[in-house]
């Protein structure tokens, strides 16, 4: 039974590795192998399976305009310069590129973070 369960997700897997089909092919075959399973395996009733699956589908539109968010604040940065900026600080900090790993992982991962709107 787990292994029915988890079929959807070892079918992207297996499409984006053995296969190098891109996510945006993979996923979506991925989620109909869901619903397949879910109404003829499991035989769920099919209003309430495609009412989850577009509660799903919403639910990921609600974090893909998170992630946009970010993304638009990671290329405003970049392009006004506050990058360089940000890239001299570090060096000023400490010139040992771990310890600035580690601080570009905290800060300004935590930075992004919260400004993408996950507080």
């Amino acid at each position: 039974m787990a292994l029915i369960a988890s079929l959807p997700i070892l079918i992207v897997i297996v499409l984006m590795i053995a296969f190098n089909k891109p996510a945006k092919i993979a996923l979506p075959i991925g989620w109909v192998a869901a619903l397949l399973i879910a109404l003829f395996y499991w035989r769920q009733n099919a209003n309430t399976t495609f009412a989850w699956a577009l509660d799903g589908f919403l639910e990921a539109i609600g974090t893909m305009v998170i992630i946009l968010g970010a993304i638009l604040i990671m290329n405003t940065l970049k392009h006004s310069g506050a990058v360089t900026a940000i890239q001299r600080v570090f060096n000023n900090v400490n010139p040992d590129r771990r310890v600035q790993a580690i601080l570009v992982g905290f800060v300004f991962g935590a930075f992004i973070e919260g400004a993408a709107g996950f507080g």
